[in-house]
């Protein structure tokens, strides 16, 4: 999926680079235990997956079900990956709730 999502904002302009294939799975794993690249990625697969989900890209005005959707793709597809979703919500309106406060100061 990392490299789906890595070749997906490479054609979409987002990022610079030469695309991605299987052959380059090791690599993109070892890359991903790296935390710089590892957390770039999930930006990556997270445009992927509203790409893939049909939905805007995440901004600030995400609606709280778009978002929810997001979350349960990051975690695959299906029923767990739903309930993921619903659980993760939760725990993104708390701190969707911090920042705004840090936003308002």
């Amino acid at each position: 999926m990392t490299i789906d999502a890595r070749n997906y904002c490479m054609q979409q302009g987002i990022i610079n680079g030469t695309p991605l294939t299987d052959s380059d799975v090791r690599s993109v794993w070892d890359d991903l235990q790296d935390p710089t690249y590892n957390i770039r990625s999930v930006a990556y697969l997270t445009l992927y997956n509203s790409y893939q989900l049909g939905i805007a890209r995440p901004s600030l005005t995400t609606s709280l079900a778009d978002t929810q959707a997001l979350l349960a793709r990051y975690n695959g597809t299906g029923d767990d990956a739903e309930q993921y979703g619903r659980e993760l919500i939760g725990l993104y309106n708390v701190l969707g709730n911090y920042n705004q406060l840090s936003r308002n100061q």
